[in-house]
């Protein structure tokens, strides 16, 4: 029989801590949400768990130790440490997580994930377990499933629930403890034998052949493979198979191994995606979609252009964020001047006209931001260069941009841009972009270089008011579609869809 808490609601923890409510429960521990009365409008959580005999307390605060030494985006920073006392209570403070367990978010979602979703959760975990496995010595979390990956509201996940996750000994033929969840615990941590990194891996192939079968199995096999939708792609499904081995020597061996696997078929989803989809006149998606602006070269009015767009959009009533993508202080700048102070470096969005501003950051991750409320995230990518990165978001974004000079002497670089990029004349599914250009100039390209769709960006020196002549172009680029007015953006919606390529309407 499970051990009763014995907290209570208003109860102070520490002299410092006031209970606020219960917010989880597990067969090991309570967890609370708590206020802190030294750190006014601070709240953290706090996991109540209980010794069953004395000589647990040091497994309790070794879990402790680990996960206050750690230092990662998706993970719980530990901020203090009580216990145990002569009960054997111990309580553990971490960061409040405001969100729900990818369990309950399956549910609510009818246990149906859009693959490019389940793609996305794949790499924000195969990331924090990199971390963890590079440790010294390496970290192996053992116990990886939807439970245990909490996700705030901004759609960043964190692991959660380090109570059996151990330093990896290499000299050591067994664990001393056999734990895990079946279905989804790799065979070796309940048969006896040694687990190690390259169990978690097999956790994270249970965990992601859970969520793309639908909660059916998490075992790779014949039902599997019957339970996956036909177009998941092929790379995929032998991903799964090498993740799933029983033999820990035949499975993908690292994180890093497995995160560039997902990536790779994200990128080739998008490539196919664009180069078979008809051009279109109304852009319709469902949720948060992504313009993506990049520029062939420096100078040629990339980061106005992105500005442009966002604002001609905050005007049709859209939510949008615009989003410095390269290391320049472009932003920090434009806040200078709207501001009337000196530049400052902090990173911090800000907002301008109903824009919010995301200045560079090399730590920020625009998966977070996917699951905003934004309508349109505007990516200033910069140029385009060597960085792989800003590449593939290109290839992911919903609408892709390229600008280009109309210069004469520069509308060979459009093409030079093609043959490095990779695109064959036939399959270029990206929009052509020239500031300064007059009608006749893109005629004449349009004749030269098999593009689908080539626009011109008249002359606008305020990119954040935009007049009567540029919203006629731009409207010529990004069609407003008029619909209900009880919508929550009101009228002159985009619809757009981050589920999946196949969901777009044309």
């Amino acid at each position: 029989m499970k051990w009763e808490s014995r907290l209570s609601i208003h109860q102070v923890l520490g002299g410092r801590y006031r209970v606020m409510k219960q917010i989880g429960e597990g067969g090991m521990s309570y967890v609370y949400l708590v206020e802190d009365l030294k750190l006014v409008g601070k709240r953290w959580a706090v996991k109540e768990t209980r010794l069953q005999q004395p000589g647990n307390a040091a497994g309790v605060a070794a879990e402790a130790a680990m996960l206050i030494r750690l230092n990662h985006p998706n993970l719980p920073q530990i901020v203090d440490f009580l216990g145990p006392d002569a009960e054997g209570y111990i309580y553990l403070f971490m960061d409040y997580i405001e969100g729900e367990t990818l369990a309950v978010d399956f549910e609510r979602r009818g246990r149906s994930l859009a693959f490019d979703h389940i793609l996305r959760l794949g790499i924000q975990l195969c990331e924090v377990l990199q971390y963890l496995h590079q440790c010294q010595p390496p970290i192996v979390y053992r116990d990886l499933k939807p439970t245990n990956v909490m996700m705030d509201v901004h759609g960043q996940i964190r692991l959660i629930d380090f109570g059996i996750a151990r330093h990896f000994k290499p000299n050591q033929e067994d664990d001393t403890v056999c734990l895990g969840t079946v279905g989804f615990a790799a065979p070796e941590q309940y048969t006896g034998k040694q687990s190690d990194t390259r169990s978690d891996l097999y956790g994270l192939g249970a965990l992601l052949m859970h969520l793309i079968t639908g909660g059916r199995t998490s075992q790779f096999g014949q039902a599997g493979m019957d339970a996956m939708p036909q177009e998941v792609p092929l790379a995929f499904r032998q991903l799964l198979k090498h993740l799933l081995d029983r033999d820990p020597n035949l499975r993908i061996q690292t994180a890093q191994e497995v995160r560039e696997k997902l990536e790779q078929i994200h990128m080739e989803m998008a490539k196919t995606w664009r180069g078979n989809q008809p051009v279109s006149t109304t852009h319709r998606w469902r949720g948060t979609g992504t313009i993506a602006l990049l520029g062939i070269d420096s100078g040629v009015g990339t980061t106005h252009t992105a500005i442009m767009f966002a604002h001609y959009l905050a005007a049709s009533n859209q939510r949008v964020a615009c989003v410095e993508c390269m290391r320049t202080e472009a932003f920090y700048r434009i806040r200078s001047i709207f501001d009337g102070e000196p530049i400052r470096r902090s990173g911090e969005h800000f907002t301008i006209h109903g824009v919010d501003y995301y200045p560079y950051l090399e730590s920020r991750s625009l998966i977070p931001l996917l699951h905003t409320d934004y309508d349109v995230i505007v990516l200033d990518l910069g140029v385009y260069g060597d960085n792989a990165a800003m590449f593939a978001e290109f290839l992911r974004a919903n609408i892709s941009c390229v600008v280009a000079s109309g210069a004469e002497w520069r509308q060979e670089d459009l093409s030079d841009f093609m043959r490095r990029a990779g695109f064959a004349h036939q399959a270029a599914s990206f929009i052509g972009l020239i500031p300064l250009a007059t009608q006749q100039t893109i005629r004449d390209m349009e004749q030269n270089f098999i593009v689908p769709q080539l626009y011109a960006i008249p002359y606008h020196v305020d990119p954040f008011h935009i007049d009567d002549m540029a919203r006629k172009a731009l409207s010529a680029i990004l069609p407003m579609e008029q619909t209900h007015s009880n919508w929550r953006t009101g009228l002159g919606k985009l619809l757009f869809s981050r589920r999946s390529r196949r969901d777009v309407k044309n």
